[in-house]
């Protein structure tokens, strides 16, 4: 079993068959998972889901990713925000927006 630090994969290129340069695996991972199209987006809307025992958590968001609005929906509470404008109240939902949008965007963290 091999670990590669995230900057190996990033520099690690290989040629193939026809002596072309083939992209990192990071590169290809993000591919794979539609990276191209991120530039596409506008609007995005997901749910974290979390249980633990016999609990069970959740918060949703609604997130445009171009203008940096942010809403967070969890239990009876709504949060909205700008992620380039932060008070105390905004910055606790954002730890949980950085955490939440890192797992679902996983394959494009590599590049």
């Amino acid at each position: 079993m091999s670990f590669y630090s995230r900057s190996s994969l990033q520099k690690k290129k290989e040629t193939n068959k026809t002596g072309e340069k083939t992209p990192p695996i990071s590169e290809q991972i993000a591919k794979a998972h539609g990276f191209e199209h991120w530039k596409d987006v506008s609007q995005l809307h997901f749910t974290f889901n979390v249980d633990k025992d016999s609990t069970h958590f959740e918060r949703s968001w609604i997130w445009k990713p171009k203008t940096g609005d942010i809403t967070l929906i969890s239990g009876n509470d709504t949060i909205s925000y700008n992620s380039n404008s932060l008070d105390s109240l905004s910055l606790k939902a954002d730890k949980g927006f950085i955490n939440d949008k890192f797992w679902l965007l996983a394959p494009f963290q590599l590049v």
